[in-house]
């Protein structure tokens, strides 16, 4: 399966710490391909019971066919910056 997203973060800086660090991120799955039905599919048996699975339902990454290894492509990546914030001091009132 191939799936192209796109992802928008905003950062911010604030007083605990003075890196730029992300406060919110938005995922956008803009398209998800199918690659078929599984190439190596797996017999799984329990006692006089067997099925045959997905390869991708039973087997490490890199031992999965084509079509049940998943693919993420990073389209675009943009990010807000809303710079540094820090609490606001509140105004008080002097008594006379």
């Amino acid at each position: 399966m191939i799936i192209t997203i796109d992802v928008h973060e905003t950062r911010h800086t604030c007083p605990a710490t003075t890196d730029p660090h992300w406060i919110d991120r938005q995922t956008t799955i803009v398209t998800s391909q199918d690659d078929g039905p599984c190439r190596n599919p797996v017999t799984v048996r329990a006692g006089a019971h067997h099925t045959t699975i997905a390869c991708g339902r039973t087997r490490p990454r890199d031992q999965q066919c084509v079509a049940c290894r998943s693919l993420l492509i990073v389209r675009n990546v943009t990010y807000t910056d809303l710079g540094h914030q820090a609490p606001q001091p509140q105004p008080f009132e002097v008594s006379p």
